[in-house]
């Protein structure tokens, strides 16, 4: 089997087209935001790169927090919730790198690699996202799901594995 998805705390869960475990998704999301802290030391010490490497730097740190915060999750409503965190934070990431290459404030070769992985992160994010909102879609359109339920019962509090 192939495992990506997050499950609730974190357990993998079979999804196709991605080879991943949450642990490595966990260790690359740090590994981007090392790279993002040695970009932005490298920025030029102008006003308009200063502008630039706040927002970037919070934002592209922000994504493996974000992430961790996701696999500790109580259960899939949270969890799918947190994702979108997840999603938010790399597209701000996206959007501060891709001005970054078009103001040309560091060279595209390196620039360039970390635009791609961080566009890798993106495409997984989003489709992990997908799944999560949908699997939550089917346990609430379930015949024996009781959203007034405890927990124990079924309903929304559960840890149910995806």
């Amino acid at each position: 089997f192939r495992r990506v998805l997050f499950r609730s705390k974190c357990r993998p869960a079979i999804r196709k087209g991605l080879d991943m475990r949450a642990s490595e998704l966990k260790t690359r999301t740090r590994t981007f935001a090392v790279t993002i802290i040695k970009l932005t030391d490298e920025l030029p010490k102008k006003p308009g790169a200063n502008v630039v490497a706040k927002p970037m730097l919070r934002a592209g740190t922000m994504i493996g927090a974000v992430l961790r915060s996701a696999c500790s999750s109580r259960n899939r409503w949270d969890f799918s919730s947190r994702l979108r965190g997840v999603e938010e934070a790399t597209e701000e990431t996206l959007y501060w790198l891709q001005v970054t290459q078009e103001g040309t404030l560091l060279p595209a070769q390196r620039i360039d690699p970390v635009i791609a992985e961080c566009k890798d992160l993106l495409r997984i994010f989003r489709k992990s996202r997908r799944i999560a909102d949908q699997r939550v879609r089917e346990k609430e359109n379930s015949p024996d799901w009781d959203p007034g339920a405890s927990p124990e019962q079924g309903g929304p509090g559960d840890d149910i594995p995806f």
